[in-house]
């Protein structure tokens, strides 16, 4: 089915490609070498590639929580697939040169400098293949897995570690020492999360299930286990590692966030999945995606704002993570997001009583 999609359904568009790319290939080998016009064309298939792919993934993570049948929906599917191909050509570095060369006519394709990933050096040509095939299983493997799940299949529990981890490598790898490179790796899982988060269906259906499957102890929580728990684990794993090699570093310059950084992001993650579920829980579930993204704007905006006006602007660690804020800051952040968090949680699981309750009496 996955490949159906990728390749069947956008026949038309692989078949305008295709003459597109004969006149890429003899462009570029007339100026550059045919080894040139080669490497472009096959970069351009994979960014193509990437672009389907995730276009599928999110009209698929969509069709999960009900849309996707209208025609602003395929809208965003279309943006999210340009947004991937010029994401991926970027950090590939293969077309700014070509674009360059046909944006200016006469300049000529400079040789692009290597890449030294994980302390090894590849070429731009090999970098280019690499980064490029990496990202194109990374979507395509992202596709599949929600096809799965739409076709009610049984999930696997490495993918959506794999779709965390598969970023962290190919980007973290390219950071300057490892104190930087664990900082940017939970960046990247923090994103994911939140973006789970936001596109995982918030069903208190399927949270019964999973409430009831661990309570029973049964082995089958995995049908039901969202996927968003999987990544706060990892986000976690990932601030206490931030802690512990900032912790052994001796160069301050290279821990400008400090070790708490990590664990400070983490507790206001937890707050806003807290957000998350209690807004999801309520009546209105329809609606609980804009309320809690207005809630945590309010929080990290108007709260702020507030502590400005009455010249409190050191305490505004309690709303959002100052990098710059030092360790009292995020010491701060930790305990609002902690106290924070539990305040959605209870009133989250009143809610869940409530349901339960009105579930009872039918």
């Amino acid at each position: 089915m996955t490949l159906g999609k990728l390749f069947g359904a956008t026949a038309y568009c692989w078949f305008g490609g295709a003459l597109a790319l004969v006149a890429v290939y003899i462009g570029v080998s007339l100026r550059s070498g045919a080894q040139a016009g080669a490497q472009h064309v096959g970069e351009l298939v994979a960014l193509g590639l990437i672009a389907h792919a995730v276009a599928l993934a999110t009209s698929l993570a969509v069709v999960r929580r009900g849309r996707g049948r209208d025609r602003v929906d395929a809208f965003v599917f279309t943006i999210a697939g340009l947004i991937a191909f010029n994401v991926a050509s970027e950090f590939a570095g293969g077309q700014g040169a070509l674009s360059r060369a046909i944006l200016e006519p006469g300049t000529q394709m400079a040789e692009q400098a290597g890449v030294t990933w994980m302390g090894i050096a590849f070429s731009a040509p090999a970098w280019s293949w690499l980064s490029l095939g990496v990202i194109m299983l990374w979507a395509v493997g992202t596709a599949w897995r929600l096809m799965r799940v739409e076709l009610q299949a049984p999930a696997n529990p490495v993918w959506y570690p794999l779709f965390l981890l598969a970023p962290v490598v190919l980007i973290g790898g390219r950071t300057d020492g490892l104190v930087h490179g664990a900082g940017v790796a939970y960046l990247i899982i923090h994103a994911l999360v939140l973006a789970t988060l936001l596109m995982e269906p918030k069903d208190f259906v399927g949270w019964r299930s999973l409430a009831r499957s661990m309570g029973a102890a049964r082995g089958h929580a995995g049908r039901h286990w969202p996927a968003t728990l999987t990544g706060i684990i990892m986000a976690f794993i990932a601030a206490v590692g931030i802690a512990l090699v900032a912790s052994l570093s001796r160069d301050d310059a290279a821990t400008p966030g400090g070790p708490l950084v990590g664990l400070a992001a983490f507790a206001f993650l937890l707050r806003e999945t807290a957000i998350f579920a209690f807004f999801h829980l309520g009546a209105r579930q329809r609606r609980g995606d804009f309320a809690a993204l207005v809630t945590i704007a309010l929080l990290c905006i108007a709260g702020p704002a507030i502590l400005a006006v009455l010249k409190l602007e050191a305490l505004s660690g309690a709303f959002f993570v100052k990098t710059d804020g030092g360790s009292a800051s995020h010491l701060l952040s930790i305990a609002a997001g902690l106290v924070e968090a539990a305040i959605f949680g209870v009133a989250a699981q009143g809610r869940w009583r409530a349901r339960e309750q009105r579930l009872a009496l039918a």
